[in-house]
């Protein structure tokens, strides 16, 4: 059996090329546990699967009018919808349906590390972070400053660094820095504070 015949490669890419942009659109949306990609390629085809039942009328349209035959603009976009539009698009509604509370009450919410749903929101604050060997330090999360995601965490960017007072709150910003780059294996514990910026 050759794999690499033309009818068997357009069969594989048509079952898989959908699944790994849904899979990759989901992983952007929620980003979490590392998957093997042997693993990637049984959801792919599940994915696929999917894409192609709720795109079913029009894909039978499509062959049925055969529409697309002598037009290749059409013929074009047709797979572009197939291949990539819907499965975006199933990713979309399926984010927004995981992200619904009424569905939170049945399901686990989807993002599967509680550092990764914090700093998802992309909302400012001011943050006084406790390091393993008892160093408090505080500074702002704002617009600039950046958390890694997933399981890999590379640490917190604060964009500004904070002189924390005795009472361990913000006293004044520190002059000619940075901000702060925090190991993310070096954090005990993060404390948030309301930021409006």
């Amino acid at each position: 059996m050759d794999i690499w015949s033309i009818d068997r490669l357009t069969l594989f890419l048509f079952f898989v090329i959908p699944g790994f942009v849904s899979l990759k659109a989901y992983s952007l949306n929620f980003p979490g546990r590392i998957v093997k990609s042997s693993e990637q390629l049984i959801e792919a085809v599940t994915y696929s699967c999917i894409n192609y039942a709720l795109l079913s009328p029009l894909v039978y349209l499509g062959f049925r009018n055969k529409f697309w035959l002598d037009r290749p603009i059409f013929s074009i976009l047709f797979l572009l919808v197939i291949l990539f539009g819907g499965p975006l698009l199933l990713v979309v509604g399926l984010a927004a349906f995981r992200r619904a509370r009424w569905v939170q009450r049945w399901l686990p919410h989807p993002t599967e590390y509680a550092w990764d749903f914090v700093f998802g929101q992309k909302t400012p604050w001011w943050i006084i972070a406790s390091l393993d060997d008892g160093t408090k330090i505080g500074g702002l999360y704002g617009l600039k400053s950046f958390a890694a995601s997933g399981v890999e965490k590379g640490g917190l960017y604060l964009e500004q660094a904070w002189v924390l007072n005795s009472d361990g709150g913000f006293d004044r910003e520190r002059e000619s820095t940075g901000g702060y780059l925090i190991s993310a294996d070096a954090i005990k514990t993060l404390e948030f504070f309301n930021c409006n910026l």
